[in-house]
């Protein structure tokens, strides 16, 4: 339960089992589930639904608390880099679902992560971990110029040079 509430600490918009998951490094949603469960009944967790599925967030003390808890640890970087990965891994299957008649459902996955999004391209930028970054930035400035939301444009526009100087695939 410790560790899955420290590591689940890198989440600053709340998260769904699969990112729980992730993050802590389990292919097992029974077991992580049952520690989410433990840890709502603790009242470390606060569960809601979001679009039909349990979502879980922290009180903002309480992730500070398990945040300081994650550094002391020394996991903190891998923990913070496999989540900016989780968040981009998920662009093949958000812009399936943009792409799709269920386009609202991208659109509101997006407002719901934003907070992640920025939190995770932010790592991955300051990591210069162009093939992390750039996908977050390509998808969410796609869903967010789409809905108004033209913050993850200025995360594109801030790797157009770095991934030009690196020839990375994505800077053209």
């Amino acid at each position: 339960e410790k560790a899955l509430l420290t590591r689940c600490s890198v989440f600053t918009g709340g998260f769904d089992l699969e990112s729980a998951c992730a993050v802590s490094g389990s292919d097992d949603e029974f077991a992580t589930l049952d520690l989410l469960d433990a840890l709502v009944r603790k009242s470390l967790l606060v569960a809601g639904r979001s679009s039909g599925r349990a979502r879980y967030s922290m009180l903002e003390t309480v992730r500070q608390f398990a945040e300081e808890r994650l550094a002391e640890g020394g996991d903190a970087d891998a923990v913070r880099t496999a989540h900016a990965r989780y968040f981009a891994a998920r662009e093949a299957d958000v812009l399936a679902l943009w792409n799709s008649p269920r386009q609202s459902e991208a659109y509101a996955w997006f407002t719901t992560e934003l907070a992640n999004l920025r939190t995770a391209f932010r790592w991955a930028a300051d990591e210069d971990d162009l093939d992390t970054a750039a996908p977050i930035a390509t998808y969410a400035t796609l869903l967010g110029v789409m809905i108004e939301n033209f913050e993850p444009v200025a995360w594109a526009e801030e790797l157009i040079p770095q991934a030009r100087a690196a020839d990375h695939s994505r800077s053209t």
